[in-house]
Order: structure tokens, then C-alpha cells, then sequence
């Protein structure tokens, strides 16, 4: 079976795996809203496999019909900290080894690790993760970005009709093929890991972005307010969001035992990726409005938010 998932961009990755691992990827499917679909040879495969399966060959165990369309050799195992994957220049698919040992908690946190995988990948299409929360309204978005406990899943319960909430802590950012930017939910993966709460989030769907909203505690708990951000300061506001979800991925992981110029040549492979990672939020930063948004105890903040896109942009 394969899952797909289809971005704003046209862009696709197809989830499929191995008989082991069916009923990961079902629930995978199931919490992304994922759909069947047959693959198309440009996009990438993302194959996932047991751990305990992948030999020096990661390869060895996949169906026939997996391992004829496949590189027979040469496969780089890539370890991004996590996750962890085999890669090849011959082809997109990549392999994505699953812990797999039956365990609830063991199985999200695969999930978290996949689409960190994804985020990861889209950079150079010139995406980017938000640590947000993501409220539409007439069917535009705005992101409400915040550290974790700032209070973005308190903001997301508290908006009223007829905002709509899609999601309360991870956005992905992509340029359309107008290069408009649009904003896809993402799950919130602490729902089932601390709170048992079995959400599910259509990851396909998408809303132009209207603004981004950077999360503060108001000063006097009583007013909220709305401040604009110049185009420098959003930008690098964006991006120390977006290493908030990647920060672990640019981690570099090494064994004591390895040399100094392992070490160097390991650190350096993540500098292309951290410095696509800037310039998409420059891009960002430089075609979005930013703003600070400071949240009263118990003030209607979206009345500030409609207040200051209508007045239009910060520039």
C-alpha cells in the first residue's frame, strides 16, 4: 500500500513499506488523513523497514517488487539525529528504518521523526517548519509562533467563530508555484505521546498565508496589542522558529571513537542545509508580514489580529 501526501507546491512523498511495517503506516496514513495512491517515479518514496531487518544491505529485506526498482548497492545511511536513513545518488526514494517494537509511544515518535525527515528534505524548494499554531479565517491564515508553553494551544481554544483552528503547534510554510506562501498543519505529536488524545490533522490541506504572529504574555495581563516587526528582525524571529522543529536534525551525532576529520566532514554535510534554512526565512521574513502579538488573560485577541491585517502590511 501507498500513502501520498501532496503539498502546495505539487511536490509528493509516497509512504510505503514492507509487510512489518503495515500497521505503522496505516496509522501514519491515518492520523496525516493520507490516502492511497500509486506512485509516480519522480517523487520520492519514503520505504519504511524494521531496524532489526537492515543488514549492510538496507535493501535485503523488501518485497521484490520494492527491491527490482532499487539500487543494489551503495546505499549511505544518513543519521539526521534523528532520524536515521539510507539514501542514494541513483534515486529519490530514501529508507527509512522504523524502531517497530509494537510500543504506542515508540510508534509517534517514528511519526515526529518521519515528517522531521520531510521538513528536512523540502528545504531546498525553499519551505520551512514554523513552531506555530495556525488559525484561519475566510479561508486565510495566520500563525501564531511561540516557544513551547507561551500559551498557542490556549490561544487556538479560545478563538472564537468564525475563526478556525488547524492546528496548534507545527506549520510547514510553502511557495506555491506563484510564489505565494502557503501554510499546511502539521500534527501535534505531544497529543498522543502525553495526552492520549488520538487527533488527527489533513496535512494536505492548505491556506494562503496572511501574516505571522510572534506570541508574548501581555505585560499587564489585561490588554492585547499588536506591534509590527521590520523585515530584518521577522526574519530572523522565523528562523529561530523553524530551528526550534529542526534544531535536533542540525544535532551532529558522532561515536567517541570516531576521528576528527569524521567529526569535521559530519558538521560540515549540515551547513547547507542550515544555510537554506536562513535564506528561506529571509524570503519569508521579506514576503509576509511579521508582528508581535501580546496576549491578554482574557481579551479577544483575534479582534487585534483582523484589526491589523485590515490595516495591511507592516512594510
Amino acid at each position: 500500500m501507498h500513502y501520498c501526501l501532496q503539498l502546495a507546491n505539487g511536490y509528493r512523498f509516497y509512504f510505503t513499506g514492507i509487510k512489518e511495517t503495515e500497521s505503522w503506516l496505516k496509522k501514519l496514513a491515518y492520523v496525516m488523513q493520507l490516502t492511497p495512491s500509486i506512485p509516480e517515479p519522480k517523487f520520492p518514496r519514503i520505504i519504511s523497514i524494521p531496524r532489526n531487518m537492515i543488514e549492510t544491505d538496507p535493501t535485503h529485506s523488501l518485497s521484490y517488487e520494492l527491491r527490482v526498482s532499487l539500487p543494489a548497492s551503495g546505499w549511505r545511511l544518513q543519521d539526521y539525529n534523528p532520524p536515521k536513513f539510507w539514501s542514494h545518488p541513483d534515486t529519490p526514494d530514501i529508507i527509512y528504518g522504523i524502531i517497530n517494537e509494537k510500543d504506542y509511544i515508540v510508534e509517534v515518535i517514528d511519526m515526529d521523526r518521519v515528517t522531521s525527515l520531510i521538513f528536512r528534505w523540502m528545504l531546498g524548494s525553499g519551505c520551512l517548519p514554523l513552531h506555530s499554531a495556525l488559525i484561519e479565517k475566510n479561508g486565510v491564515g495566520v500563525a501564531l509562533c511561540g516557544r513551547g508553553g507561551i500559551g498557542k494551544s490556549t490561544c487556538c481554544k479560545r478563538v472564537s467563530s468564525p475563526w478556525r483552528t488547524l492546528c496548534d503547534d507545527t506549520v510547514l510554510v510553502v511557495p506555491d508555484l506563484q510564489d505565494r506562501y502557503m501554510a499546511h498543519p502539521f500534527p501535534t505529536w505531544s497529543d498522543y505521546i502525553v495526552r492520549q488524545q488520538e487527533n488527527t490533522w489533513n496535512v494536505q490541506q492548505y491556506v494562503p498565508l496572511r501574516a505571522i504572529f510572534f506570541l508574548e504574555r501581555s505585560p499587564d495581563g489585561e490588554s492585547d496589542e499588536v506591534i509590527p516587526i521590520d523585515q530584518g528582525r521577522a526574519s530572523l524571529y522565523i528562523n529561530h522558529s523553524s530551528n526550534q522543529i529542526l534544531g535536533r536534525s542540525f544535532n551532529v551525532v558522532v561515536n567517541e571513537e570516531d576521528q576528527p576529520a569524521e567529526k569535521n566532514r559530519t558538521a560540515k554535510e549540515h551547513l547547507p542545509a542550515k544555510k537554506r534554512l536562513f535564506d528561506n526565512s529571509c524570503q519569508l521574513g521579506k514576503a509576509v508580514p511579521a508582528f508581535k502579538l501580546k496576549v491578554s488573560l482574557n481579551g479577544n485577541f483575534w479582534e487585534v489580529i483582523e484589526k491589523s491585517i485590515k490595516n495591511g502590511s507592516n512594510r
